[in-house]
């Protein structure tokens, strides 16, 4: 009978195979620029990467919404800039058209300039963003107001939903990115009502009712600063969104480093490690090579 191999033999293979592997792990090393690639290449290190590739993948798409929502805060921003300048004018209108000096007829043009700013505002309400409607809060999908002849004040009902707009940070933080078109220009407050306070100067104006203007100019002052006050809130919702890019960016890029620590190749070695691997492979078949050769019989018992 044959028997085994004998121990020397089984250490030459044993050694070939340890050697066939360091070149295997070399060459995939150096053809994928990884040091782990695989569960095996790194078990101690195989939980800490699983969590920072799912808190990269977290940012990442928490950074790409945060894009997109800054284009919708700038946008409701630039609105409330313009709504302000619009409520400036109205009370300037109202301011002459409380003067005694006015006449009826000055009144009446002045009307219609009051009325055109209220289409502008009931325009500016219905503002889109990739074809969004940003202050429609979480039914962005419905025109908030129109001007509507049939309707009792010439202006639609709400459309939108009453939920305002928030926004998760890359901290998974919540903070707020818009507010309704209701809240803004059609506040249930009287003196926030932008709509009701342009509507009551633009019908004093053209009744020639001097205590109505009087009345009318008041509440759209009052209207006015309350323009400006959700104005500067979307200011502070551009700041948060501009931090929280920052700070998305910044953990990308720590995330990221973290990841290549522990995956990413050192090439200077693997190629070392290959041309270690190769001569030791050519050394051990060289060795064998010249070790003297037996006979059938030292293997017959």
């Amino acid at each position: 009978m044959i028997n085994s191999l004998k121990p020397s033999d089984e250490q030459f293979l044993a050694s070939v195979r340890r050697i066939g592997q360091r070149l295997d792990k070399a060459q995939r090393e150096i053809s994928t620029g990884l040091r782990v690639s695989v569960a095996s290449d790194d078990p101690d290190q195989i939980s800490t990467l699983l969590k920072s590739r799912s808190e990269l993948a977290r940012v990442e798409q928490a950074d790409k919404n945060l894009s997109r929502i800054k284009t919708e805060v700038d946008a409701g921003e630039g609105v409330m800039s313009a709504a302000a300048k619009l409520m400036e004018r109205a009370a300037t209108l109202a301011a002459q058209g409380v003067s005694n000096t006015s006449s009826a007829e000055t009144r009446g043009q002045l009307a219609g300039e009051v009325d055109a700013i209220l289409r502008q505002v009931v325009s500016l309400s219905s503002t889109t963003v990739e074809e969004r409607y940003i202050f429609s809060g979480t039914n962005d999908t419905v025109v908030p107001y129109t001007i509507d002849p049939a309707a009792p004040n010439a202006i639609s009902a709400y459309g939108g939903s009453p939920t305002k707009r928030l926004a998760l940070d890359t901290n998974n933080g919540t903070f707020e990115i818009g507010r309704t078109a209701e809240e803004i220009f059609d506040n249930p407050v009287t003196e926030k009502n932008v709509f009701a306070s342009l509507r009551a100067l633009r019908d004093g104006l053209q009744a020639n009712d001097t205590g109505a203007i009087q009345e009318a100019f008041a509440q759209t002052k009052t209207a006015g600063l309350h323009i400006n006050t959700v104005h500067a809130a979307y200011g502070t919702a551009q700041n948060r969104v501009a931090s929280s890019i920052d700070a998305g960016k910044s953990a990308i890029t720590r995330l990221k480093t973290q990841i290549a620590q522990i995956e990413d190749v050192d090439l200077t070695a693997a190629i070392l490690d290959l041309n270690q691997a190769t001569q030791d492979q050519q050394a051990a078949f060289q060795a064998r090579a010249q070790l003297p050769r037996g006979s059938l019989f030292d293997y017959l018992g």
